[in-house]
């Protein structure tokens, strides 16, 4: 078993090695009932009513904090009341005033050690308290009726805090959730109960922070790991992975369950850049309120169930499961780039997809993204301000959006060509193939553009061009013979790209009836005779073309041809060449 280092914890406010500053009873030291070190206080709790223990101190709690407050009582369950009667309370004392919360009751709680969780930032039952100098930090028992008198009440460990940082582990020897709770409830050392081992399942009541950007930290998972239904800050349950420019935390997730007990969320965090290495696969993931991923991680094969938002960045996100999802937003946010997020299942998701600003603005595609057809429930909730286009591809279903508007495109198809020896019947290696549009159903065809031109680099001003950076153009009407030709693009803007010439512009700008047509392709066909294209066409696609091949013996005689993109079906064209030698 690796060693777990915690840093960071929770401040003491007694350990109970000491009488010292106990008030509200007479206390004697424990050796035998304890959670913590060598001893607990215990005292003697007879009052019909209210009974009072309390550590007397200095404190500044003017920054909410959550209370950690260890106990064993035998008088809540025969003597307490209820805690919707203030059973069992937490209180803050000023020096003047009380402020009293209550945290559980007979009904809650009949015995046996529990550590009592308080977030002072909620309102209390009753009181009020200035929290910025309190001097007493207590426990009070309210009985219906008189405990019997011996030793009934033993304390222990009170501690406050979020949370703590964890390191350690080897490459051969990574840190796990049993290394953690072993390290927090090491009985000589610490008993804070952010994490402890329950019949095997790790339960957590608080901030876990993995990582500390300093010590080289490796850490395994494939546990099931539960927060635990406490009256928390809602921002207490969190998984941080951290690390900064020393690239030293690595974290390999794989199988197991996170989740929150009773109405609780907690937040997963894996946004940090710095990680070394990150690795998420086949988690159920439930009561999530949020999860950040970023580039270079990998979360794969996961159910995301009663989740809010996640955000995968762009992590490789793929065969993930969102299901039962209330996310007002959506239950994945599509990320700025969608080449590495596909696969993906929804099921019972009140809204989808998330299409934010920041979205991927250029050709945004679904790639095998599965939604059901539940009533009332929208696929996407398209948040971005302006109207987009969305290629269904791959077998994507979605077919229903709120927000602004959305259009569904077809699935992409491809555009493939094989060329081959007519005699022999051999593939041809390097023919030239180029194939351009005849209309302009999809893409430009004929549009009259104007063109500049500054050394080789030539720019184009095509409004409402619609094209991509990398697609494919055939200028032709320049009188300025540098300007015609089959270009490559990129794309400025929307009214405006650049291509690069192969000679020095000498004149600009370009002179004559210049156009400008959409090739569909333009390239060389490979070892195996073939060249291809794939892309989304929102109707079939008329087309020209001609294959030829003239730079290199063996020589063949050129190949028009003519015919049409169904836009389901993509083509295909088989072509056989003649020598010319």
């Amino acid at each position: 078993m690796a060693t777990a280092t915690l840093t960071n914890t929770p401040t003491v406010i007694s350990n109970a090695e000491s009488v010292t500053n106990w008030g509200g009873d007479t206390f004697s030291l424990e050796p035998d009932i304890k959670v913590q070190g060598s001893n607990s206080v215990a005292c003697t709790q007879t009052s019909n009513g209210s009974n009072d223990v309390y550590y007397s101190g200095s404190w500044n709690f003017s920054t909410d904090v959550h209370l950690r407050l260890w106990m064993n009582s035998s008088i809540v369950g025969p003597y307490g009341k209820t805690m919707a009667n203030d059973g069992v309370q937490i209180f803050l004392y000023d020096g003047s005033n009380t402020a009293y919360y209550t945290v559980s009751g007979s009904d809650k709680y009949t015995g046996g050690w529990i550590q009592l969780v308080l977030d002072t930032g909620t309102t209390p039952t009753s009181g009020t308290v200035s929290k910025s100098s309190i001097t007493r930090i207590g426990i009070r028992i309210n009985t219906s009726s008189k405990p019997r008198n011996i030793t009934n009440g033993w304390y222990d460990y009170w501690t406050y805090g979020d949370g703590y940082t964890v390191t350690g582990g080897s490459s051969s020897d990574p840190i796990t959730w049993d290394d953690i709770a072993n390290a927090d409830t090491d009985i000589t050392n610490t008993a804070y109960n952010i994490v402890s081992k329950r019949a095997g399942i790790y339960a957590v009541t608080g901030k876990v922070t993995i990582g500390d950007g300093t010590n080289t930290t490796y850490f395994d998972d494939s546990d099931i790991v539960v927060f635990q239904d406490l009256p928390v800050n809602s921002s207490l349950y969190k998984i941080v992975f951290y690390d900064d420019a020393s690239n030293v935390t690595n974290i390999d997730i794989n199988g197991g369950v996170y989740s929150c007990a009773g109405t609780q969320r907690f937040t997963l965090d894996a946004s940090n850049t710095d990680l070394n290495s990150f690795s998420l696969k086949g988690k159920q993931i439930s009561r999530l309120d949020g999860a950040t991923f970023v580039s270079g991680q990998t979360i794969q094969n996961c159910v995301f169930d009663d989740c809010l938002q996640v955000d995968p960045g762009t992590s490789t996100f793929e065969l993930n499961t969102f299901s039962n999802s209330t996310a007002t937003d959506g239950a994945v946010l599509f990320p700025s780039s969608d080449s590495n997020i596909k696969d993906l299942q929804f099921i019972n998701c009140d809204n989808g997809v998330e299409y934010d600003s920041n979205s991927d603005s250029t050709s945004p595609s679904f790639d095998n993204f599965q939604f059901d057809d539940e009533s009332g429930n929208y696929d996407v909730n398209n948040t971005s301000g302006s109207a987009v286009s969305i290629s269904l591809n791959n077998g994507s279903n979605a077919n229903s959006y709120t927000g602004s508007s959305v259009t569904f495109i077809g699935a992409s198809v491809t555009v493939a060509v094989n060329v081959a020896d007519l005699d022999s019947g051999a593939d041809i290696t390097g023919a030239r193939v180029l194939i351009e549009v005849t209309d302009d159903t999809n893409f430009p065809y004929q549009d009259s553009v104007s063109i500049t031109g500054s050394g080789t680099t030539a720019t184009v001003t095509h409004t409402s061009h619609g094209l991509s950076t990398n697609d494919t153009v055939v200028i032709r009407g320049a009188n300025e013979d540098e300007y015609n030709g089959v270009y490559t693009i990129t794309v400025t803007d929307a009214n405006t790209y650049t291509y690069t010439t192969s000679e020095t512009i000498g004149t600009t700008p370009a002179t004559g009836t210049i156009e400008a047509t959409f090739v569909i392709i333009h390239d060389t066909t490979d070892s195996s005779g073939d060249v291809s294209d794939t892309r989304v066409y929102a109707n079939d696609q008329p087309f020209k073309g001609r294959v030829r091949k003239s730079s290199s013996s063996p020589y063949y005689k050129s190949f028009p041809f003519t015919g049409t993109v169904d836009s389901a079906n993509g083509f295909n064209l088989n072509v056989s060449l003649v020598k010319d030698e």
